[in-house]
């Protein structure tokens, strides 16, 4: 897989010299909070067995995350993915981008060329996200990004012992 570039970001493929970053942005509880299968605390090890999945998900084409870094500098960001369920031609979009880089819309410029990807280089017919009703910067994100909102799954997932709400965003091919 190739990178992709946007105006200010380069997506690409993680390597393990990236371990290090990735555990300093999501050994954070806020970070935790939003997302539901990021663990806190957050360790290189975590980190190293996350980014060893990633060349076998994109050899069965079950998976692609990638690297949000900086066009110029190289910074790591954050993190773009999508979820390819075959069976279904759709894909799942996530997304996270480090604390400290938060409200400066890469989340939004790296999703759209994730979405594009999804659409343009896997055919997927549908693309769609969801997000906690505790998040709704994230939920600014998708709407920004052309998603829209499908409903409530509520009480859906269980975080902390609780159950949380989950919101439902979609994106047609057609649509795009």
């Amino acid at each position: 897989m190739k990178q992709i570039e946007t105006n200010r970001l380069i997506l690409r493929m993680y390597s393990e010299n990236d371990a290090p970053d990735v555990a300093g942005m999501c050994n954070n509880v806020s970070i935790y909070q939003h997302t539901l299968n990021i663990p806190y605390p957050y360790t290189k090890e975590d980190a190293l067995t996350w980014i060893g999945f990633h060349d076998e998900n994109r050899k069965n084409e079950r998976m692609y995350d990638l690297a949000v870094t900086d066009k110029v500098t190289g910074e790591l960001y954050g993190s773009v993915g999508i979820s390819i369920h075959k069976a279904f031609n759709n894909g799942e979009l996530g997304y996270w981008i480090g604390e400290e880089h938060w409200g400066k819309g890469y989340a939004t410029e790296a999703a759209e060329a994730m979405i594009r990807f999804a659409f343009g280089e896997k055919g997927l017919h549908k693309v769609y996200a969801r997000c906690f009703d505790t998040n709704p910067a994230s939920g600014k994100v998708i709407e920004k990004l052309g998603m829209k909102k499908e409903g409530v799954l509520r009480e859906h997932v269980k975080k902390d012992g609780a159950f949380v709400n989950l919101i439902h965003y979609g994106l047609l091919g057609s649509e795009g």
